[in-house]
C-alpha cells in the first residue's frame, strides 16, 4: 500500500497552492497568477479572464478578472485570496470594494 505524503494538518487549499508555488517550471509572477486563478475558481468564480499587461503597466504583469454570483461570495474569495497571499509573504497593495453591499472588489 502506498503511503500518502499529504500533510494532514494543512487544508486542501494550502496543499494545492503549495503545489502551485513549488513548481519551478514557471516564473514567480506566473505562479502567483496560477494561484489566484485556482483560488478564484475554487470559490466558483466564472468568466475568468487573464490580461497580459506587461509593457503597458508598471504596477503589474497580469490582471485577472472574474465573476461571482453574489457579494458574500465575492467577499469570501477576496478574504481567502488576501490571507493566502499574506501567508506566502506576497504583498497586496490595497483592497477596495470590500463590503457586503458592493458587487465588486479590487485587490492590487
Amino acid at each position: 500500500m502506498k503511503q500518502s505524503t499529504v500533510n494532514s494538518t494543512q487544508s486542501y487549499t494550502d496543499q494545492e497552492l503549495d503545489k502551485i508555488f513549488s513548481n519551478e517550471k514557471y516564473s514567480n509572477e506566473e505562479r502567483v497568477l496560477f494561484a489566484i486563478t485556482w483560488l478564484l475558481s475554487s470559490y466558483k468564480a466564472v468568466d475568468l479572464k487573464i490580461i497580459d499587461v506587461r509593457g503597458i503597466s508598471t504596477m503589474t504583469d497580469y490582471s485577472c478578472l472574474a465573476t461571482v454570483e453574489n457579494s458574500v461570495q465575492a467577499l469570501a474569495a477576496m478574504e481567502e485570496l488576501y490571507l493566502q497571499m499574506k501567508k506566502r509573504k506576497i504583498l497586496t497593495l490595497s483592497r477596495e470594494g470590500k463590503s457586503e453591499e458592493t458587487h465588486w472588489f479590487l485587490t492590487d
